[in-house]
């Protein structure tokens, strides 16, 4: 199992506010999954508490049988093994396309010549 969250609940405004309640999810590697929903349904709050983002109030999340808590470096994990696409970008207006793609590979191992190269590779994909 790739990921997988067991009764997660979240909620906000000191406890008043459900975002997510007693949810359960397993994705299998190469699995492709649609979080469909009204707005205010909870997809953006399970998506950051998949995405070690945010923390759940309750429930467990694990990533190839580690808890997030056993995984320790949040920003590591993420920067080697999540991706994200969000749904505004966020891009540096004062950094080039190749180097706004660099920015999360600083969290990682690769040096610079190494960081622009996979940039570079990432940007021509079609």
């Amino acid at each position: 199992m790739l990921i997988s969250a067991y009764n997660l609940s979240k909620r906000y405004d000191d406890g008043r506010v459900p975002a997510v309640e007693d949810a359960h999810l397993e994705l299998e590697a190469g699995e492709f999954v649609a979080l469909m929903g009204p707005s205010g349904s909870g997809k953006s709050t399970l998506l950051q508490l998949i995405g070690a983002l945010d923390e759940p109030d309750s429930g467990q999340i694990r990533f190839r049988g580690q808890t997030y808590t056993q995984i320790g470096d949040l920003a590591g994990f993420r920067a080697q093994q999540l991706g994200f696409i969000f749904q505004s970008f966020q891009l540096l207006s004062t950094l080039t396309a190749i180097e706004n793609v660099q920015l999360p590979m600083l969290a990682g191992t690769r040096g610079a010549r190494e960081r622009r190269k996979r940039a570079a590779e990432l940007l021509t994909r079609s």
